[in-house]
């Protein structure tokens, strides 16, 4: 109805964030790539849905700036609070910087359950993601925002040296390809910095990859990983 029950009971029950910050480290807003030793790499549209299955053609989500009683309205109506809460949730919204925090303009966007399913989901996580990941990659920043499911799994499906997992022996061709890793408890970071470094260019054959897209054939030459 939305677009988004793909991501229902998706999340990771554990953010590997010396997995993700260790890859992060690697980020150039230049180019929206991370730079590793086998060459540049990034996150793709195509990525976000086989991993997420969320859509990535649609209508953008297009928010403004909202006036402080405006959004107070909106959050007795469309949160089902009294006026005190709201004004409680907006001071305190008003603190620090967190990456838990969200705008009041974006619930605006889930008025209606069923007009969701005409915005490109899977462009906005991306964009959002690319975001998060340059204000990461500044020395001066020790922490990430995000969905960190869709980049800890994209870690998983090219990089099959990275990162300890297993494969869920529940996982079928209809399943998102996020759900196919359980990860464990996380590692530190440092050991995740040796292994970047010692990435080398492995190759699966054409049979391999159209055995793990959730999308059927798909017509390539081949595909490229890393281990």
């Amino acid at each position: 109805m939305s677009g988004l029950a793909s991501l229902v009971n998706l999340s990771y029950k554990y953010a590997d964030h010396g997995l993700i910050v260790s890859l992060a480290e690697r980020w150039h807003l230049e180019t929206n790539t991370f730079h590793l030793p086998v060459g540049e790499m990034s996150v793709t549209l195509d990525d976000v849905h086989n991993l997420l299955h969320l859509p990535i053609i649609g209508q953008f989500c297009e928010v403004g700036e909202l006036e402080c009683d405006t959004a107070r309205s909106h959050l007795m109506d469309l949160l089902g609070i009294n006026c005190a809460k709201a004004s409680t949730e907006m001071k305190q919204s008003r603190g620090p910087k967190s990456g838990t925090l969200i705008r009041v303009s974006y619930l605006l966007l889930f008025r209606d359950l069923n007009a969701c399913a005409r915005y490109a989901w899977g462009a906005v996580a991306l964009s959002h993601s690319y975001e998060q990941l340059g204000d990461a990659s500044f020395t001066s920043v020790r922490q990430i925002a995000g969905y960190s499911t869709l980049l800890q799994s994209w870690i998983y499906e090219h990089h099959l040296g990275i990162g300890r997992r297993r494969v869920s022996d529940k996982y079928t061709d209809l399943d998102t390809q996020a759900s196919r890793y359980i990860p464990p408890r996380q590692e530190g970071t440092v050991v995740y910095q040796c292994t970047i470094e010692t990435l080398q260019v492995a190759r699966r054959s054409v049979e391999e990859y159209e055995a793990s897209t959730s999308r059927g054939v798909r017509h390539v030459r081949g595909r490229t990983s890393f281990s």
